[in-house]
C-alpha cells in the first residue's frame, strides 16, 4: 500500500453533475498520476538495450546506447507531437541517465519555447524524477539496472517494484513506442491507444522512422 501511495495520488472527486458520474469506467479504474503527468496525455518509450542481438549488448558501446535511447525519445515526440510529456523506461541504467541528462538540462522556459524545426520542447521523465511518498523528489546520482523478472534472484521482492512502476506508467500513457523484447510491447498493448504504439528499432537495432499518429483515431 505504501509503495502505491508513493506513485499514485488517488482522485476522490466524482465530478458528479445532477447525480450522475461523468467519469468513464476506464477512468474510475485508474487513479490520477504523480509528477506532472496526466492519464492519456503523455507518451512512453521503452528501450530494452540488453536484449539478445541488440547492438549495445553485442558491443557494450555506450555511444550506440545513448544514440538509441535519445532516438526513442524523439520517436515518441514525433509520434504524438501535441503531447508535451514523455516517460522513458529501460533495462539499462546508462540509457536512463543519458535521457535524464540531456532533457532535464533544459530549463522550464526553454522546454516551452519553439525549436528551430518548429516543434515544441518536451518534458522527459524517468524513474529518477518519480516523487517519494513524502513529497520529495528522488535525485539519485546513479540509476540502477532493474532486475529481469525471469532471471533475477532477489532476497527482497521490493527490488522488483520499479519494474511494475514502469509498466503502470506505460499503461497510463497515450501510447508506447518500444524497442526489442516483449515488455515494451506489452506496455503498448495496455496503454490508452495501443494501435498507436510502434517499434522505434527493428531487428539488430536498426533505427526506424516514427510517423505522426492520427490522434483523432
Amino acid at each position: 500500500e505504501n509503495l502505491l501511495k508513493a506513485y499514485i495520488e488517488v482522485d476522490d472527486t466524482n465530478n458528479e453533475v445532477d447525480g450522475t458520474n461523468n467519469k468513464s469506467d476506464h477512468d474510475l479504474d485508474r487513479p490520477s498520476l504523480p509528477m506532472k503527468l496526466q492519464p492519456n496525455r503523455y507518451m512512453a518509450a521503452h528501450y530494452r538495450a540488453k536484449f539478445p542481438g541488440e547492438p549495445y549488448r553485442e558491443t557494450w558501446n555506450v555511444t550506440i546506447l545513448e544514440k538509441t535511447a535519445l532516438h526513442a525519445v524523439e520517436c515518441a515526440r514525433s509520434r504524438a507531437p501535441s503531447l508535451s510529456d514523455i516517460y522513458v523506461a529501460s533495462d539499462t541504467a546508462l540509457a536512463i541517465e543519458a535521457v535524464h541528462s540531456v532533457y532535464s538540462a533544459q530549463s522550464e522556459t526553454t522546454r516551452q519555447s519553439p525549436r528551430q524545426d518548429g516543434n515544441n520542447w518536451v518534458n522527459v521523465w524517468t524513474y529518477l524524477d518519480v516523487q517519494e511518498y513524502e513529497g520529495e523528489k528522488t535525485k539519485d546520482h546513479l540509476a540502477v539496472d532493474p532486475p529481469h523478472l525471469n532471471f533475477a534472484q532477489l532476497e527482497d521482492p521490493s527490488g522488483f517494484y520499479g519494474i511494475f512502476v514502469d509498466l503502470f506508467l506505460m499503461s497510463y500513457s497515450f501510447c508506447v513506442v518500444y524497442g526489442a523484447g516483449g515488455f515494451g510491447r506489452f506496455g503498448s498493448l495496455v496503454s490508452f491507444q495501443p494501435w498507436c504504439g510502434i517499434p522505434f528499432t527493428r531487428q539488430n537495432g536498426v533505427l526506424q522512422d516514427c510517423p505522426q499518429h492520427d490522434e483523432g483515431k
